[in-house]
C-alpha cells in the first residue's frame, strides 16, 4: 500500500511535462497563498488584541470618571438638598412642558 497521496496509475502511464509543469506550479501558488494568509491572520489577531487593550483601557478611565462624577454630585446633594430637590423640580417641570408640546 503507498503512503503517498498521489493518485495510483496504471503500469507505464507517466503525467505529461506539461500537466506535473502545471501541478507543481500550482501547488507552490497555493502554498505562497497559505503562507501569506497565516502571515495575514497573525497580523489582524494582533491587531484586534491591541485594540481590545486600548479599548479596557479606555473604558475602565471612563468608568474612573463616572464614579468620579457621581461620587461629586452625591456630595452636592448631601451639602444643599434643598436647591437640589428645587433643580430638580425646574428640570422636571421643563421636560414636562416641552414633551406636552
Amino acid at each position: 500500500m503507498s503512503t503517498s497521496t498521489e493518485k495510483v496509475r496504471p503500469a507505464g502511464i507517466r503525467k505529461a511535462p506539461t500537466t506535473e509543469k502545471a501541478s507543481e506550479t500550482a501547488h507552490d501558488a497555493i502554498d505562497t497563498a497559505a503562507a501569506k494568509a497565516r502571515a495575514f491572520e497573525r497580523e489582524v489577531r494582533n491587531r484586534a488584541a491591541e485594540a481590545g487593550e486600548k479599548i479596557d483601557g479606555s473604558t475602565a478611565a471612563a468608568r474612573a470618571r463616572v464614579d468620579k462624577s457621581l461620587s461629586d454630585y452625591e456630595s452636592y446633594v448631601r451639602e444643599k438638598p434643598v436647591v437640589s430637590v428645587g433643580v430638580a423640580f425646574a428640570v422636571g417641570a421643563l421636560a414636562g412642558w416641552i414633551l406636552r408640546r
